[in-house]
């Protein structure tokens, strides 16, 4: 069967990621991760006796023990060597251990890309996704099976095949899917007439839709092109068959070759089923089409069956799924030193879990694997049929990679140290975590964060707002003047496009604001934007200069927000979520898509009184605590100029709503409508109540040298137990009294925790607050309150040190709440909310 279906991109999207959504330059091109599942030092030590010869991933310099162990365990040395057979109490299994390594959270063994609590993690091809780069798996097993899925799905278990499987070929970001489960055939490559299972590739009517005529459209809007014959897969490896998105299902039920029939326990390649490619050929054939892209790619390969052979405790077969997937390392090389080098490629070779507990003698001893010579089975015995927690060694290769696991070492092992060394005098006993390997991987995709604090400058504007041509009052002209008034750097009109085009309108279309000849300004620089209007939710789309509005506008008709999404990014322009949970109209009734930009978190029109706190916050926390950095914005969504106003209704909104209220502060490296967009992009961004008003800025001391390089929206890489130094400002504040003396004290954890619970026996901190130039400054930790301080008598500066979560993910933020001037429509709109930080990020994927 050869489907090779359609490879249009949806809505005459364009294929390739360009401006802001390319990598950015200092980041390097490829990434490739390749798992032997099941792999310990015996599994390695073992096939190259029997080969007479070194896999060529020994050769590579970065060499590490790496731990495995699930959210249930952790890992001790000392105590795992003591008593044979202990490391298999409470061992991983590959749904977690890819989790791991995929998101960088540990999680309990079965679920898929959720943190222990539930939650769904950005993994490794959302993050290279976003970036811009191509995705894809290739396995020896089922495409839906644990570790593949485990590089790109959420599910609550890996036994949910088809679930996983329909999310991988629908909803998710990748472009090529390689592996077994085929529903028609068995291990043997003979053709099944019965008892067809087609769980793994999502079920019968998902496989008829891959193999018709014109194959799966997937989430991007292009077609899966489907192969299962031999052929195929290998004219795609010697690059004389393209075939753009690729579903590639080998002619084997389960794996490639380890279930077919004869002897396990030797190693026979006479025998082998003859209807499927090679796991070389596969691998080689996904780099060839990933390499369609220019920016790069993301690629798990996964020698899966390695694990099964150990859980059956065959010595053969786990030879020779050893030996195949060797080899397929083998064409990785040969392609880098070609075709690409080791500067823009990473390369590592690992394993998810121990397997098999594979030592050299029947006795209950911690003995190597012996050599019995080439071609002879080793001397090797199994001494369990599941997993343990005996670290795995892992190879790493791409210039600056071993410096930068060097540095997340956790310890030493000098058990293992000593067992190996002797085999390979390269392991030194010191050892990293899986967790760490999604750290390595995702740093090598962003590029180096050096810290962006002393680059910029600060810019204000507001990014929601309306005029005649949607629903607002005013003409543009006096919109612009309005903005000009507030002293706005930038400015932009987000006109309602319901109100600018029909429904039936094929396109293309062009909103009518970005044609008036009075959009224009000396003083403020003016973006281009719309708002994404329909009855499930609205967005605003920004760039710097006009984009074909077109696909938004047909996803707009087909309620596609996925759509809207892709298109926005296709025309260079951000997309954002609009007043998500507001009260009185519009709350985001979508999914939230992995590649949304922004969330407007602060949005005047729907607050009253101002209810961020309980509403919008919660929902950006959200997103974020998934690992997704989605910088929180502000808007005024001013649609009412008093001048204007000519009903009662209409002056009383022109009297509360202003341009600027809130206003969102940007730190970009200029002044220019590209500058502003990449920083917004970058979460260098905080909010204030007004332009005039207060503003926080949130620094930190990323490597202890007393400078505070890191700002809002920075990621830094730390080491687990490392403290971090951080730094609050208050901008612009209330001036103090003459005889003011300032102070800074820190709530107690009683009067913290009765804040959060919202009690109202504080009249001592209500009273403090009355006062003009009395703050408090709050710390949200992972989206709960951790720490909080009043600020008073002129003071403007709060420090404090913090250790983050020694494994996963961990961001600060803060808030400024007082008292804002005593105008009934000022307590009205903001309440004691006066600033809004975007976090700085601790261990979180590239952006």
């Amino acid at each position: 069967m050869r489907i090779l279906g359609k490879q249009g991109c949806f809505l005459g999207i364009a294929c390739l990621v360009i401006g802001l959504f390319a990598p950015p330059a200092s980041a390097a091109k490829h990434v490739i991760l390749m798992i032997s599942d099941g792999q310990g030092m015996g599994t390695v030590m073992a096939t190259d006796f029997y080969n007479g010869n070194r896999a060529v991933y020994e050769s590579f310099e970065g060499k590490y023990a790496m731990t495995t162990y699930s959210a249930l365990g952790t890992y001790e040395p000392e105590l795992g060597w003591r008593l044979f057979g202990s490391h298999l109490l409470n061992p991983t299994d590959s749904a977690a251990a890819a989790t791991a390594m995929a998101t960088g959270v540990k999680t309990y063994p079965g679920m898929l890309g959720k943190s222990p609590l539930f939650m769904d993690m950005k993994n490794m091809v959302e993050t290279a996704s976003t970036q811009g780069l191509a995705t894809g798996v290739v396995t020896s097993v089922e495409v839906s099976h644990a570790t593949p899925a485990g590089m790109v799905a959420h599910n609550i278990s890996r036994n949910n095949y088809e679930q996983i499987a329909a999310q991988m070929i629908y909803d998710s970001d990748l472009d090529v899917i390689m592996g077994a489960g085929h529903p028609m055939f068995d291990n043997n490559g003979n053709p099944r007439l019965q008892e067809r299972e087609y769980r793994y590739v999502g079920g019968e009517e998902v496989f008829e839709d891959l193999t018709d005529s014109d194959g799966a459209r997937a989430k991007d809007g292009r077609y899966w092109s489907f192969m299962d014959e031999r052929a195929d897969f290998e004219a795609l490896a010697q690059g004389t068959l393209s075939a753009g998105k690729v579903f590639g299902l080998a002619r084997a039920a389960t794996t490639l070759q380890q279930g077919r029939e004869g002897n396990p326990q030797v190693v026979n390649e006479s025998n082998r089923n003859p209807s499927v490619p090679s796991l070389s050929d596969m691998t080689l054939g996904a780099i060839r089409a990933l390499s369609d892209d220019p920016d790069g790619f993301f690629l798990m390969v996964e020698g899966g069956a390695v694990d099964w052979a150990n859980h059956s405790n065959e010595k053969g077969r786990m030879i020779e799924e050893q030996s195949a997937f060797n080899a397929a390392v083998s064409e990785v090389v040969a392609w880098v030193e070609e075709n690409s080098n080791w500067e823009e490629t990473l390369l590592i070779v690992t394993a998810d879990h121990e397997c098999g507990y594979l030592w050299g003698t029947d006795e209950r001893a911690f003995v190597p694997v012996g050599d019995n010579g080439a071609g002879n089975l080793p001397a090797m015995v199994f001494h369990a049929d599941t997993h343990s927690n005996v670290p795995v060694p892992c190879y790493v290769k791409g210039t600056g990679a071993g410096p930068f696991l060097d540095g997340l070492v956790d310890g030493t092992d000098p058990f293992f140290a000593e067992l190996f060394s002797g085999f390979d005098p390269g392991f030194s006993g010191a050892f990293i975590d899986n967790t760490d390997l999604f750290l390595l991987m995702s740093r090598w995709l962003e590029g180096e964060d050096e810290g962006t604090n002393g680059a910029g400058h600060w810019f204000k504007g507001d990014l929601h707002a309306h005029s005649l041509h949607s629903d607002g009052n005013a003409p543009v002209a006096a919109v612009l003047n309005s903005a000009e008034d507030k002293g706005l750097d930038f400015f932009v009109l987000t006109e309602h496009d319901t109100d600018m085009f029909d429904s039936e309108d094929p396109g293309p279309v062009m909103p009518t604001h970005w044609d008036d000849p009075d959009y224009t300004s000396e003083e403020t620089v003016l973006l281009y934007g719309v708002e994404w209007t329909t009855g499930k939710g609205h967005a605003n789309a920004w760039a710097a200069a006009p984009f074909d509005y077109t696909p938004l506008w047909h996803a707009n008709t087909g309620l596609d927000a996925v759509a809207a999404v892709y298109g926005a990014h296709d025309g260079d322009a951000l997309f954002s979520i609009n007043h998500p949970s507001a009260i009185f109209c519009c709350p985001w009734e979508y999914d939230v898509d992995n590649a949304v930009d922004t969330i407007e978190i602060w949005n005047s029109m729907y607050r009253i009184p101002n209810l961020n706190g309980w509403s919008s916050h919660p929902f950006w926390d959200a997103e974020l605590l998934k690992g997704r950095r989605m910088t929180g914005v502000g808007g005024s969504d001013t649609h009412k100029l008093a001048e204007y106003a000519s009903d009662p209704f209409a002056k009383i909104e022109a009297a509360l709503f202003g341009h600027g209220n809130p206003t969102t502060w940007v730190y970009a490296e200029e002044k220019t409508g590209d500058a502003i967009l990449r920083s917004l992009k970058n979460g260098h961004v905080s909010l204030s109540y007004a332009p005039d008003a207060e503003r926080l800025d949130l620094v930190a001391d990323r490597d202890g040298d007393g400078h505070f390089e890191t700002l809002m929206g920075d990621n830094l890489v730390q080491t687990p137990g490392r403290e971090v130094s951080f730094q609050i400002d208050i901008r612009n504040p209330a001036p103090p009294g003459w005889f003011a003396v300032p102070r800074v004290k820190e709530l107690t954890a009683e009067n913290l925790v009765k804040l959060v619970a919202g009690e109202v026996d504080l009249p001592a901190l209500l009273g403090l607050l009355a006062g003009k130039d009395t703050y408090l400054v709050g710390v949200l930790k992972n989206g709960i309150p951790h720490r909080a301080w009043i600020v008073s008598g002129g003071a403007t500066r709060v420090t404090f040190d913090d250790v983050p979560a020694s494994r996963g993910r961990t961001y600060y933020r803060a808030e400024l709440m007082g008292t804002p001037d005593l105008l009934l429509f000022q307590r009205l709109l903001y309440g004691r909310v006066k600033a809004v930080t975007n976090p700085i990020y601790v261990n979180f994927p590239a952006r």
